[in-house]
């Protein structure tokens, strides 16, 4: 009976060691699979708020370019921002590339310059639609001016320009080819021909005054990408040049990737 007794004692105190072991176990279990949900959520609820961040700054900006292209074609259809002065003492250089006469002018209210394209074949038979270009050049730059002076972004690339014919506008204006090239970046007629093709295979329409987004491209060489956004108006104004810039144009901005990488709050207009 005593070897009986002294085997039971064994095996009973075996038992209660082998359930505290599963029970620390299970514990451990609990624990180690608590700490790792904790871990887990927490690195993925920072990487969504990430995102999130990253995304509402996207829309953030790019509800900025919509209501800034919105501005602009408001300005070239109704002619707003326009003083009276004449448009050929502000310009400052022009040279021939191709077909077109680009000149470089000086806003009148701003410490802006600007672009314009004017088809050669148009300069010499109406004089006139220089001016013409100039004056709206000078009044595009004062809005662009207006607009993004309250952001602590950079100011984007815009264009102005007729998806049929040579008539564009650059605000800012490029360097010089020389420049650019040494920087590895493109010039104005190169970038503007890469705008105008990424806008022709969906072709804006005056009508339904929509900004169209075009997926990320290099528009402007080098290493950065850039997002399109353009939307298309039509001028009312009267005594339009019959050979001037044409009635209806696609006002155009670039929204850069690198951006979001800055510290940068948004404009309220």
């Amino acid at each position: 009976m005593r070897y009986r007794q002294s085997t039971v004692g064994k095996l009973e105190k075996v038992s209660l060691r082998l359930g505290f072991g599963l029970l620390v176990s299970l514990l451990l279990l609990v624990f180690f699979a608590v700490a790792g949900y904790w871990v887990t959520y927490k690195v993925i609820r920072g990487e969504v708020l990430k995102v999130d961040y990253h995304f509402m700054r996207l829309v953030s900006r790019a509800y900025d370019h919509e209501i800034f292209l919105l501005r602009v074609i408001k300005a070239s259809s109704q002619l707003e921002y326009k003083p009276v002065f004449n448009p050929a003492s502000y310009v400052v250089n022009s040279a021939s590339q191709g077909n077109v006469r680009i000149y470089e002018g000086q806003a009148s209210q701003l410490p802006l310059t600007f672009q314009a394209a004017v088809p050669a074949d148009i300069l010499s038979r109406n004089t006139r639609v220089l001016d013409q270009q100039l004056h709206l050049g000078n009044a595009l730059t004062n809005v662009y001016g207006d607009f993004w002076s309250g952001s602590t972004f950079q100011s984007p690339q815009m264009f102005v320009f007729d998806l049929m014919s040579d008539y564009a506008f650059a605000v800012p204006a490029f360097s010089n080819e020389t420049t650019m090239a040494h920087a590895g970046q493109r010039y104005f007629s190169q970038v503007l021909h890469e705008v105008r093709q990424a806008a022709l295979q969906i072709p804006p329409r005056s009508s339904d005054l929509i900004v169209r987004w075009r997926p990320s491209h290099r528009y402007l060489g080098g290493k950065g990408t850039q997002i399109l956004g353009y939307i298309s108006g039509r001028s009312e104004a009267l005594g339009w040049e019959q050979e001037g810039p044409p009635r209806e144009l696609v006002a155009a901005t670039l929204l850069d990737w690198e951006e979001f990488d800055t510290a940068g709050v948004r404009i309220e207009k």
